[in-house]
């Protein structure tokens, strides 16, 4: 899915279909990839092992480069005793919740055509 929706991406952009009308289309597109790729990081977190807790920490690790976070969110899950249940309430809210998000905007994003 990841590499179809790439190569859909490089293909419009390599045409210059991103300009005029089809601006809104564009940016739902992006807005997907972005969701795409929240999906699946989720899938890896939700076993918690050692893949979901480095997974976890490299991609707070790219939040924390925010200066608007300063470089705390990745220390709240180097510790197991740090990870309490609420956190995989949320995991299962965002596996649920993210590809439903998903399917409303490629919906959005296809009425276009």
């Amino acid at each position: 899915m990841v590499l179809t929706m790439w190569l859909h991406l490089a293909r419009y952009f390599a045409f210059d279909r991103l300009r005029g009308f089809r601006w809104f289309s564009w940016v739902s597109g992006v807005a997907l990839l972005a969701l795409v790729y929240t999906a699946g990081a989720n899938g890896y977190m939700l076993p918690w092992d050692r893949l979901a807790q480095f997974v976890i920490t490299a991609s707070f690790e790219w939040l924390d480069w925010l200066p608007s976070f300063g470089g705390a969110l990745m220390r709240n899950f180097i510790y197991a005793s740090s990870v309490n249940d609420r956190l995989f309430s949320l995991l299962a809210f965002m596996h649920i919740g993210v590809p439903l998000l998903m399917l409303l905007l490629l919906w959005v994003h296809v009425q276009r055509v």
